[in-house]
């Protein structure tokens, strides 16, 4: 499963496909119907390993943070699909520029 293989690959943790549960899709569509991509969220509720950068030239910092208490510097997707989560919203649309 590609949620399995991407935590080993960026993170270096192993997770059992039992422990992955789908949270939110979120489709991204270019004003100019020219560009479309899908980020896919899932919760993860157990792992295995210490998440750390497996992919430094991507990613300078990994942080823990609460819910409650997100960065100022998220990305916007990012927070909105976190709310729509919260909203027990599992699609959402956006359109980018």
């Amino acid at each position: 499963m590609a949620v399995h293989r991407e935590c080993l690959e960026e993170l270096g943790i192993y997770v059992s496909i039992i422990d992955i549960t789908f949270l939110h899709l979120s489709h991204c569509v270019g004003r100019n119907g020219n560009c479309s991509y899908y980020d896919i969220y899932f919760l993860i509720v157990s792992y295995e390993g210490t998440p750390r950068i497996m992919e430094p030239e991507k990613c300078y910092e990994l942080e823990w943070s609460s819910i409650d208490h997100l960065p100022e510097d998220i990305i916007d997707i990012r927070r909105m699909a976190i709310i729509n989560y919260l909203n027990k919203l599992s699609y959402s649309e956006i359109i980018i520029e």
